[in-house]
């Protein structure tokens, strides 16, 4: 094939591995697509750039590319016989409309040809200053690196720095999140001098991201070197103690993750007392909703108008319980789901309630690495079909499932994830194993017990929709 310009496309050698996955339908590559585009801004502005480099270099009955310039205005543009001879013509007002403008444009092609060879000129000279300012830089960057006994690098980075890494001569090159790496980007931070590579990473969840969802897909990408070792029984040493969440909070990923040993006998007895959450009579709750989801219009994701709702107010019945809003966070996995929460907390902003719109409402993927006291998460799926779209893939359960340091308040179809995966399954249960001194019912059920009361009967208040939470007034 061909690319804009005429030049040939020297990428078609490469093989490509193509497969299906019947697991992962359209909508969920968009939605990996919009994650990756952050919100889906980026993403929308490639799909419109790729639409104008096709309208701009079309192809003609021969396949070949049809610059529009050299032929705007319906005016084909000539062969080599054809300029020649309309060259030669003496007779100007002889020849037709067509022809003149032909003429016309020829001329300032000639007219143009040096400035054409300067412009070409002009361009060999600054990639060659380029060049020079590169080779530049990265010289007095080795000067600076060499004297340092510790140097840290992103792995995005590493792609256009192997060079200067591979100069450094490491001796010991150790990868933080390896699980999330590249296998690639592993592979060119090695230098002949490297005796010791120390990976340390999730072995749950060792799928690394790519900028293309599809790309990866397509090109088995989505491996990396710290999950391959690990399917390959390399000997390896796994850590068993974490200090972010307590233990009823901790528990629920112990299917993947075994509760550490000095823990493991109080994990269960925990739960009762439990640190508790302002306002609220539980620090660990699954509201179930199964109302239906829709497609957010301006992102074309996934959305649900009552667990938006439901999220947003909740976050600022939390504000109204002396929470900051840094404290706070709400996640969801789709970009159309962040913008709906994101304007209904917009919303109470306008109606006066301090700090709304600075809550953090982001993708569960995009929260990734961060923690907050309280977390409220909207799960969305509710069609019934079966699919969990990302959730159903662990590493995206994963850190959605451990983001809480003190309490955690998930919103949605309980029986459509019981049903479709053994993970949300494991975590629904344990869950339901939940149970206060006196009381029967586990942590799932449609109703979230606040602790307040409300103002126009007096009773205790229970929440299952946004409206719920109007008219109370916490202890």
């Amino acid at each position: 094939g061909a690319v804009g310009g005429g030049r040939k496309a020297d990428w078609a050698a490469v093989t490509r591995v193509e497969f299906t996955d019947s697991g992962v339908g359209e909508a969920e590559l968009w939605e990996a697509e919009l994650q990756a585009g952050g919100a889906g801004e980026g993403v929308l502005l490639a799909a419109e750039e790729e639409r104008l480099v096709e309208d701009t270099c079309r192809l003609d009955a021969e396949e070949e590319h049809v610059p529009l310039a050299r032929g705007g205005g319906g005016v084909p543009w000539l062969d080599a016989a054809a300029e020649e001879a309309l060259a030669e013509e003496d007779e100007l007002w002889g020849l037709d409309p067509t022809a003149r403008e032909q003429l016309c444009r020829l001329w300032m092609a000639k007219q143009q040809e040096p400035l054409h060879a300067e412009l070409a000129r002009l361009c060999d000279e600054y990639e060659k200053l380029v060049k020079d300012k590169s080779h530049l830089e990265r010289s007095l960057q080795h000067d600076v690196l060499s004297k340092a006994a510790l140097v840290g690098i992103t792995a995005p980075a590493l792609g256009k720095l192997a060079s200067l890494v591979g100069a450094l001569e490491p001796d010991v090159v150790l990868v933080d999140d390896a699980s999330e790496v590249l296998e690639s980007h592993v592979l060119v931070s090695l230098a002949p001098t490297t005796r010791h590579l120390i990976l340390v990473g999730d072995g749950a969840v060792p799928r690394p991201g790519t900028p293309s969802h599809r790309l990866g897909r397509q090109f088995r990408l989505e491996a990396s070197m710290f999950g391959r070792l690990l399917a390959r029984g390399v000997q390896h040493a796994a850590l068993t103690t974490q200090r972010r969440s307590p233990p009823h909070l901790s528990h629920l990923l112990a299917s993947l993750y075994p509760p550490p040993r000095d823990a493991a006998a109080a994990a269960s007895a925990a739960a009762p007392n439990a640190p508790s959450v302002r306002g609220v009579e539980r620090p660990l709750f699954w509201i179930h909703s199964d109302k239906a989801e829709e497609v957010e219009p301006r992102t074309r994701s996934r959305a649900n108008g009552h667990e938006a709702a439901f999220a947003a107010a909740l976050a600022v019945y939390l504000l109204r319980q002396g929470y900051q809003p840094s404290q706070l966070a709400v996640l969801t996995p789709y970009a159309g789901q962040v913008e709906l929460i994101g304007r209904e907390l917009r919303a109470a902003k306008a109606r006066g309630v301090a700090g709304a719109s600075d809550v953090p409402v982001q993708s569960v993927l995009g929260f990734e690495g961060q923690e907050a006291d309280v977390v409220v998460l909207s799960l969305v799926r509710s069609d019934g079909g079966g699919s969990l779209g990302p959730l159903q893939a662990d590493r995206c359960a994963v850190v959605s499932l451990s983001r809480a340091r003190q309490g955690l308040y998930v919103i949605g179809n309980a029986t459509l994830f019981r049903g479709a995966s053994r993970l949300w399954e494991d975590v629904a249960a344990r869950l339901d194993q939940q149970r206060r001194a006196g009381s029967e019912q586990g942590a799932v059920g449609d109703w979230l017990a606040l602790s307040a009361t409300r103002s126009d009967t007096g009773r205790p208040a229970l929440a299952r929709s946004a409206a719920d939470f109007e008219g109370v007034a916490g202890n």
